[in-house]
């Protein structure tokens, strides 16, 4: 015991008056610590005597302190206001002040000023003309300050304290005048802030020293007075209600803690009203000055801090922080951790708000989860949302089923259900869209009203306005979007500088990267379609497939960089290369196709139904155009045209140029001006040709027949002739 009351001693040496412990106020309340002298003898306790019962009174010097969160106040508005020791139109007692005051925004520090007053009126900072006895200069966001031992106030002495908050040259506004009072037998009706904190942790570690408090209370409360109704140690409500006084079941330290406790248990009670109005509730522990004050019959519960829980009347909640959970009524099996977590949090269930003032505002609002400074902050009836990260959901009220994950997820989102945004600033400024998912940093940051749209990866559809039906995936995918509706953007930079264009599916790393206003276009590939920008009704598949065409229409580019500088309209390449001179290259609009490579085909059909066909012509002089052409054999240039796929070998054909003249309708000229030649349609030339010839043939045989008949009878003549003749 002996060195724990040495150690008790040094504690309130450490922090308080150097002269505590010698100091007369102490001595009249019959109360004297003795120290060991140097022989080495037992301290003594001299004890005050009074209606012959023995007492001994042990004293702990509990500071006020602890940094109590306010209201913040611009710079040119208002000081700060001075939260605690003293009062403005009375005064407070206090033993040994810790001075606290509310933030103001914007300030660079504070500067506090302690006054001796003698009258009871509290003037404005500015009329006092006498010198402070205490100025000091607080850097920085601290909102509580602690006089050192060296700056020590009179007992019994009255002081007016003032702070103001500092901007960068030094002014600010003084707050108003807050009186109290110095009294060192304060000391006993009090364990809070800082202090409390510190010895708790000493009575925690140091059984010496909780031992040493044990002893002291159980002979604080120990024999009877003349009314002999208690008994050695008996731990009474009454008895617990002093300082410092616990049993098997219930623990009670501060001033008014646990004092309408009548017949319940399992009750701990830390801080001056703690649990004050507790009757029948069991199993809590309330500590911080005002916890759990108005709670009657609510059990299970767990507040720590200022004022927390202040309003419970019900079961199973944890509020850790200054006025945690402080409107909490019928609420139950809520966690709040945070100051003013779940402020005005009456009836809401199932509920972990963590973090300052994360879900201040709720009030029925049930099965959310806050994680975060002010996430969920405006809440009031919202349901089944989790909120993580500073200013999650911050503005939302009513929506339910909501998940915003990042720092101000969904920060402007108001009621609006099921929706998904995660990632710092993900869903932003949405106030009306629903049924979005945004995942990735800044992903649909400026989205309003768009609605039903999935963008995944940072940045995704980050200027997204009122578009609706979007999917984007990949960093920057549909960054500029902003009324552009069902697209489909995959792929880093997909889609990037898409703003009105419509029904675009854009499949790669930059795939149609600057289109602006165009549509119905469909890219696949690395590239592809990259400097389109206005151009409808493309499919381009491969990578860099289309890659300069800006404008054109309708075109078709199948392989790797087809097309690649194509910037026409209605063109059909399928290549694996950037030639010029693709393997197929057709035109949509002219009906053509051109093979550049030998063709195998092992049966083919041309449509030629007479339904099909009108100004139908007989041909011609067929055979004497054929008698014009000139069948040729020949080896394909193969060295100056490699890229033409030609065989090897001697060929069997016609020259173009010598069948043009003829017959230009089997001529066709590309668009290098090279010439190819139609065989297929020769084939109706050939035998209107042959016909011709066979009525040759017909026509020439009559004659001749003709010719022999006559001659049958020219010789028949002259048979006669020379029988007569003889």
């Amino acid at each position: 015991m002996k060195l724990a009351v040495q150690k008790l001693r040094a504690l309130t040496q450490l922090w308080f008056f150097p002269n505590l412990w010698n100091n007369k106020a102490f001595s009249n309340t019959g109360i004297n610590w003795v120290n060991q002298n140097k022989q080495g003898k037992e301290d003594k306790v001299f004890l005050d005597r009074k209606g012959g019962a023995m007492k001994k009174v042990a004293v702990i010097c509990l500071l006020v302190s602890g940094t109590i969160m306010g209201l913040a106040f611009p710079m040119d508005s208002m000081g700060p206001v001075a939260v605690s020791p003293g009062t403005g139109d009375g005064k407070a007692v206090v033993s040994c002040p810790t001075f606290s005051w509310s933030m103001v925004e914007g300030a660079s520090g504070y500067r506090l000023e302690v006054f001796k007053t003698q009258g009871d009126e509290v003037l404005p900072h500015d009329e006092i003309a006498e010198e402070p006895v205490i100025r000091e200069e607080i850097p920085g966001s601290t909102l509580a300050w602690t006089p050192s031992s060296e700056m020590a106030l009179e007992t019994g002495e009255s002081y007016v304290w003032y702070v103001k908050g500092l901007d960068a040259y030094g002014e600010g506004h003084w707050s108003a005048g807050r009186r109290f009072t110095v009294d060192t037998a304060a000391i006993v009706s009090s364990m809070d802030g800082a202090l409390r904190d510190r010895v708790r942790e000493y009575l925690r570690t140091d059984s010496q020293i909780r031992e040493t408090i044990e002893d002291i209370t159980e002979q604080s409360v120990g024999p009877a007075t003349s009314t002999g109704t208690q008994t050695d140690g008996e731990a009474t409500p009454e008895n617990m209600r002093r300082m410092g006084t616990e049993d098997t079941w219930n623990t009670f330290y501060g001033n008014r803690a646990g004092e309408s406790v009548t017949q319940t248990s399992l009750l701990a009670f830390f801080g001056s009203f703690a649990g004050h109005e507790n009757t029948i509730g069991f199993d809590n522990t309330f500590i911080g000055a005002g916890a759990g004050t108005s709670n009657t019959s609510g059990y299970g519960n767990t507040f720590v801090g200022t004022y927390t829980g202040g309003n419970n009347q019900s079961f199973f909640n944890t509020f850790l922080g200054v006025r945690a959970g402080l409107a909490n009524i019928d609420g139950y099996e809520n966690t709040f951790l945070g100051t003013h977590a779940g402020f005005y949090n009456s009836t809401g269930e199932g509920n972990v708000f963590v973090g300052a003032y994360a879900g201040k505002n709720n009030t029925s609002g049930w099965g959310d989860s806050f994680l975060g400074k002010n996430a969920g902050f405006s809440n009031v009836t919202g349901m089944v949302n989790t909120f993580l990260g500073s200013d999650a959901g911050y503005n939302n009220t009513h929506g339910s089923s909501n998940v915003f994950v990042g720092q101000n997820a969904g920060y402007s989102s108001t009621s609006q259900d099921g929706q998904t945004f995660v990632g710092t600033n993900a869903g932003y400024k949405n106030t009306v869209g629903e049924g979005n998912t945004f995942i990735g940093f800044y992903a649909g940051a400026d989205n309003t009203t768009g609605k039903s749209n999935t963008f995944v990866g940072s940045k995704t559809g980050r200027y997204n306005t009122t578009a609706s039906w979007n999917t984007f995936m990949g960093d920057e995918a549909g960054l500029l979007n902003n009324s552009g509706t069902s697209n489909t953007f995959i792929g880093h930079a997909a889609g990037y500088s898409n703003n009105t264009g419509t029904y675009n599916t854009f499949l790669g790393r930059e795939a149609g990267n600057h289109n602006t206003t165009a549509s119905n276009n469909t890219f696949v590939g690395y590239a592809a379609g990259y400097w389109n920008t206005e151009g409808w009704f493309n499919t381009f598949v491969g990578d860099a497939s289309g890659f300069n065409n800006n404008t054109g229409n309708g075109n078709v580019f199948l392989g790797y960089m087809s097309g690649l500088n194509e910037k026409g309209s209605n063109k059909l390449y399928i290549q694996n290369s950037d030639s010029s001179n693709p393997l197929i290259y057709g035109e949509f609009d002219s009906r053509r196709v051109e093979i550049n490579g030998a063709l195998t085909i092992t049966s083919m059909a041309a449509a030629s139904d007479l339904r099909f066909k009108k100004e139908i012509r007989h041909l011609n002089s067929s055979l004497e155009k054929v008698s014009a052409l000139n069948g040729v054999s020949f080896e394909w240039n193969r060295e100056m045209y490699p890229d033409k796929g030609f065989g090897n070998g001697r060929q069997i054909g016609l020259i173009a140029q010598e069948v043009e003249p003829v017959l230009p309708e089997l001529v066709h000229t590309d668009r290098q001006g090279r010439k190819s030649v139609s065989y297929d349609k020769l084939t109706a030339v050939l035998a209107e040709a042959i016909k011709e010839q066979q009525k040759e043939i017909m026509e020439q045989k009559a004659q001749i027949k003709k010719q022999e008949s006559e001659i049958r009878k020219l010789h028949m003549i002259m048979e006669e002739l020379r029988a007569r003749l003889l």
